[in-house]
Parts: structure tokens; C-alpha cells; sequence
């Protein structure tokens, strides 16, 4: 994302805030909607879980190179 819009010629503020957006933890809803349909309950928690570790390494590093 970061690289394309880049090349693309965009601007700091529409980059940053692009960038940060994918860089955003999945939902915790999926856990609920998963419980609520009994469907792939312990695959949506360690997708949310992994999701939120992740997210603390790539919006810090990101946060950093958008500056």
C-alpha cells in the first residue's frame, strides 16, 4: 500500500491515513459472529489474537516511515 501509493504520486495525509488503515487489527466481532454460529470459533480468536500482535509491530513501523 505504502509502495503504491507512493508511486502513484499521492500526498502525505491521504498516504498515511491509507496506510494506517490496513495496518489495523482485524475486528473483534468475528470472535462473536463465530460463537454465535458455532463456526470456526478457535480460528477466529487466533486470527483476532495474531491480528492484534502483528498490529503493534506494522502501525509502529508504518507510523514511522509515513512521517
Amino acid at each position: 500500500m505504502l509502495g503504491g501509493l507512493r508511486w502513484l504520486g499521492y500526498g502525505s495525509p491521504v498516504v498515511s491515513e491509507a496506510v494506517l488503515t490496513t495496518a489495523i487489527p482485524t475486528m473483534p466481532i468475528v470472535i462473536m459472529f463465530a460463537l454465535q454460529y458455532r463456526i470456526a470459533q478457535a480460528e477466529a480468536a487466533s486470527a483476532v489474537f495474531f491480528s492484534m500482535m502483528g498490529s503493534v509491530v506494522t502501525m509502529g513501523v508504518f507510523i514511522a516511515l509515513t512521517r
